[in-house]
């Protein structure tokens, strides 16, 4: 039978509609993408030096500043001065402008909002569907840099993705917990320079039959179990009976290359 390999579809999809996906933009000579400028910014999003603040004051004073965080950290207000908030929360960003437009003048209002982010620069190694080096936003996680550069190849593995970071493993996602359960609790924002290492899978195991999803799965590890596949794929439907199953077993170097086993679930 024809089975596709669960998980492969969400990043074909993905490749597919890549125009007005997460990282689409101006394509670049290395073959990566420009980062959006419409990203959503959390309010503990850090700001650094290249991202882009907007600072408009009315009543005692009269702003209209677009400011570039510099490489110190600092932006430059004029009749002001510099602040620094390389590191400041986006949250908090306003307020350490308010204290500091305050130290000069009284009965004013201000608005501060983020321009465009800084991007920085990630490489995606390994088994993937398309290697090299990318630039993101810096709100970037693993999960959407795994998205915006194709995922892993047909050899690459969805359960084993790790983040290295200075020659550490910061963080191992197993994308079938996304994919099937939403947990991204392995998930992590990206620095500049972090690598992506997509190893390749350690093994299959199809599901066939009376299952809701019925594809190839990949193994998580050795200690794998059949509940453990059968939950992946979605569990059996009310029609399908738990007291017959088979399994086969295809290993070409034994000496009976191919074994079936009959039993209740």
């Amino acid at each position: 039978r024809n089975l596709p390999i669960f998980g492969a579809g969400f990043f074909t999809q993905t490749n597919a509609n890549q125009a007005g996906s997460l990282q689409s933009g101006t394509s670049q000579p290395n073959g990566a993408f420009a980062a959006p400028t419409n990203t959503p910014v959390s309010p503990d999003y850090r700001v650094g030096p290249g991202d882009e603040l907007q600072i408009r004051g009315w009543g005692a004073v009269d702003l209209d500043v677009r400011a570039v965080v510099d490489r110190n950290g600092q932006i430059h207000i004029p009749r002001v001065g510099a602040v620094t908030l390389a590191g400041v929360r986006s949250a908090q960003a306003e307020d350490v402008i308010r204290a500091a437009v305050g130290k000069y003048y009284r009965d004013f209002q201000l608005s501060v909002t983020l321009g465009q982010l800084r991007g920085i620069t990630i490489y995606v190694v390994g088994q993937a569907r398309k290697p090299g080096a990318y630039q993101v936003a810096s709100t970037s996680t693993l999960v959407s840099a795994l998205f915006a550069s194709g995922g892993p190849n047909q050899l690459g593995s969805m359960r084993t993705v790790q983040v290295k970071r200075a020659e550490k493993i910061i963080t191992q996602l197993d994308l079938y917990s996304f994919l099937a359960r939403g947990d991204k609790s392995a998930d992590v924002r990206l620095q500049d320079g972090d690598t992506i290492v997509i190893p390749p899978a350690r093994g299959y195991v199809a599901l066939v039959g009376k299952v809701a999803e019925p594809a190839v799965y990949e193994l998580g590890g050795s200690t794998e179990t059949i509940g453990a596949m059968l939950e992946l794929a979605g569990g059996l439907p009310v029609v399908a009976d738990p007291k017959r199953a088979q399994l086969e077993h295809l290993d070409p170097t034994a000496r009976t290359a191919r074994s079936v086993e009959a039993f209740a679930l």
